[in-house]
């Protein structure tokens, strides 16, 4: 089962599929949010609520809609939320966090909530769009995460169906980046090369975790990785610059 590997995970599986393990004896420490997290997840309920239920997003405003969150909703998260709405709507109609899980299959129980996720049966192009409401950086460049989400619709929807897909396209939105290179970001790729290259990434990696390796590669997707200090990889990386540095110990 792997219920318990998020989506948002996804870098650091394929980079480390041995770290997957590690994690699951620290289960009390994956559930650590700060305040950028806990505005992320205000925003993207604020989404649900206008694209699912309709709902007027000002009615929330200078509020704390979400019992266990004590984000309020200002005037600029509700500017930010609004023009990411308008987006979608100009690619068409959608989904807005919709789980998509395999029923059978070697993955079973491994799923997760896409922002936004939409099949054009005219163009053939499945489109993956997802809101980062944070400030560091995000590129849409073999963005694991999408790519991961597109991947379990098309097995889980499209290939069972029957669809044709010419191209696979990831979006990122990141409305509180300034930059204006940074704000919308799209990378799109053949199928063939999401199918044969990055899919199979995927699914090799998902396999690695449900052995008992516990091979570990450090590097930037151990950010935030709560299985740090209990790491052999990085405990070696740690000595290796201490020596570099020529730090007696």
């Amino acid at each position: 089962m792997f219920t318990d590997i998020a989506l948002s995970q996804m870098s650091r599986v394929i980079n480390c599929p041995g770290s997957v393990n590690i994690c699951r004896l620290f289960p009390k420490l994956s559930k650590n949010y700060g305040s950028v997290a806990n505005q992320s997840i205000l925003a993207h309920w604020l989404v649900g609520q206008i694209l699912l239920k309709n709902v007027d997003p000002y009615r929330y405003l200078n509020k704390a809609p979400i019992n266990d969150n004590d984000q309020i909703v200002t005037c600029e998260m509700l500017a930010h939320v609004i023009k990411y709405c308008d987006i979608i709507g100009l690619i068409g109609a959608g989904q807005i966090k919709q789980r998509y899980k395999f029923t059978a299959g070697e993955f079973v129980g491994f799923g997760g909530y896409p922002d936004f996720i939409f099949y054009n049966r005219d163009t053939q192009c499945l489109t993956v769009l997802g809101l980062k409401y944070g400030f560091v950086p995000i590129l849409a460049f073999r963005n694991w995460e999408l790519l991961s989400y597109a991947w379990l619709f098309y097995e889980t929807n499209l290939k069972l169906n029957f669809h044709k897909i010419n191209s696979i396209k990831i979006e990122i939105y990141q409305p509180r980046i300034q930059t204006r290179q940074w704000v919308r970001k799209v990378w799109e790729i053949p199928f063939a090369e999401a199918e044969n290259e990055h899919w199979k990434k995927i699914q090799e990696s998902l396999r690695l975790c449900k052995s008992n390796r516990l091979i570990t590669r450090c590097g930037d997707h151990c950010q935030n990785c709560h299985a740090l200090l209990q790491c052999q990889c990085n405990l070696e990386t740690c000595l290796k610059i201490v020596n570099l540095s020529g730090v007696r110990y």
